[in-house]
């Protein structure tokens, strides 16, 4: 026997010419004839011989008529005398992923090449039942043609292919493929999206922590991906049982994944089959603090439910409520309060919030901070007016003026705040600070008016608006 060899078995029309120089003849059951180079073995279901050019091939001994088949042919007859072979087998010598050969491998269980030739499709089909039926580690000939031709049809998203392959036994997975420097068709299914197929392999057992080089599993490319179809994929791994805390070269996770693609679904769907929520990932961020930084209310409230800590804290030392408060996401400042964030906060540290909310521009924060931690008073009040003032934001400046800072106050610069707001040239902020109490007529440290401060940055819509006030009060002084 000469050693195996991976081959496709392709139809091809008729061959045209014969060389005399051969020993014997194969007759089929359909009265085609094939020539071959010396005696032919009968091995079990296979009848096993050698062409014109010394190459070995196995035909089923169901379609051979091996009563007419002749051992010792008569060296010498013409080529008319030996009729038209049925089909010759081409040796594959090299891994390739042409569609070409691909379509060709299809049609050689498909296609009839000649009258009578669908009877011999029907019986090799139904020779492969038994055929291909072998262990995931085998390497058999037939095996290598069967792997390839069902590898293709993975790549190609051939569904009617792929049912009927695994129908025969065709292994879906297993050593084989990495013999042949193949990816294992599962990865290449869930990474683009095939889902027919992912379900149809997953059904037939194939194994689920294969990886590809980079040691991204089918989870993990099918997770990475942001569109309705990887999503359920995902669910159906996860379903089957795939690990959610697998990670590739690069730390990545399923859970990483998901959070940075705002899948909520997934997300959840992680959380609930053992993905861990209080690691950080390889760039040293937690999974709370990204939901967080993202400002993804669902995804906080996700991982909150699934018991993530909110202890822990970032790179500057943020816990999630300070990034919270920091990002001004009351929703996810809500979450956290449930979730026992300020339990333990005393005065002093609930006070402090409320000045952080306020050094970081939020008004809305720390009004509800005030509310939720109960702080009554408001610390550095004519501190944060005073910026508020210079920054000109309107609505910080009410809120603590309401809160008790007076508009009629001194800034950080020493200066009166309507001064401050005059010589900035904020139109707006010198209407309200007026407004709420502030004197129109107060003076600098070198003596001089808001109106006069205001000509100085030539803001003549603010003088034109002081002058309006003197007015005013003058005629209320008459």
């Amino acid at each position: 026997m000469c050693p195996k060899i991976r081959f496709f078995a392709i139809f091809l029309s008729l061959i045209a010419g014969i060389s005399p120089a051969f020993a014997g003849l194969i007759v089929l059951k359909n009265g085609k004839k094939i020539p071959c180079k010396g005696p032919y073995e009968v091995d079990g279901a296979f009848l096993v011989y050698q062409d014109l050019k010394g190459q070995q091939f196995r035909i089923p001994t169901k379609i051979v008529n091996l009563d007419a088949s002749e051992r010792d042919f008569e060296p010498g007859k013409k080529k008319e005398e030996v009729g038209e072979t049925l089909f010759k087998a081409e040796p594959l010598i090299k891994e390739r992923e042409d569609v070409d050969l691909y379509e060709a491998a299809k049609k050689s269980n498909r296609d009839p090449v000649s009258e009578g030739g669908q009877d011999m499709v029907i019986d090799e089909a139904k020779m492969r039942q038994q055929y291909y039926k072998r262990d995931r580690g085998s390497t058999s000939l037939v095996d290598h043609w069967a792997i390839d031709r069902f590898y293709y049809a993975v790549k190609h998203n051939d569904v009617n292919d792929v049912a009927f392959l695994l129908g025969e036994g065709v292994p879906p997975d297993g050593p084989i493929y990495k013999q042949q420097g193949k990816l294992p068709p599962l990865l290449i299914a869930a990474r683009k999206g095939y889902k027919t197929i992912v379900k149809m392999l997953l059904a037939a057992d194939v194994r689920l922590e294969v990886a590809d080089d980079e040691g991204n599993t089918p989870l993990n490319l099918a997770a990475r991906e942001m569109t309705q179809t990887h999503t359920s994929i995902s669910m159906m791994l996860l379903a089957k049982g795939a690990k959610a805390n697998t990670t590739n070269r690069d730390l990545e996770t399923p859970l990483y994944f998901a959070l940075h693609s705002n899948n909520s679904r997934l997300l959840y769907a992680l959380t609930r089959n053992g993905a861990p929520i209080d690691e950080p990932d390889h760039t040293g961020i937690y999974p709370l603090m990204r939901a967080i930084k993202h400002l993804d209310v669902k995804a906080s409230k996700i991982l909150l439910d699934a018991g993530a800590s909110i202890k822990i804290s970032d790179s500057k030392g943020n816990t999630p409520f300070v990034e919270a408060l920091r990002l001004d996401s009351i929703p996810i400042m809500e979450l956290l309060i449930k979730a026992g964030a300020t339990e333990n906060y005393k005065a002093d540290q609930s006070r402090e919030l409320v000045n952080l909310a306020l050094s970081g521009n939020s008004a809305n924060s720390a009004a509800y901070l005030m509310e939720k931690l109960n702080v009554k008073n408001i610390p550095n009040k004519n501190e944060h007016l005073s910026r508020a003032v210079s920054s000109n934001r309107l609505e910080m400046a009410l809120f603590l003026i309401e809160k008790g800072a007076p508009a009629s106050g001194t800034g950080i610069s020493g200066e009166p705040l309507l001064i401050e707001a005059a010589r900035a040239g904020h139109l707006n902020m010198v209407k309200l600070l007026i407004d709420r109490g502030a004197d129109p007529y107060v003076k600098s440290k070198k003596g001089v008016t808001a109106y006069t401060e205001a000509g100085g940055t030539q803001r003549d819509d603010i003088r034109t608006f002081l002058r309006q006030v003197y007015q005013s009060k003058t005629s209320e002084k008459k």
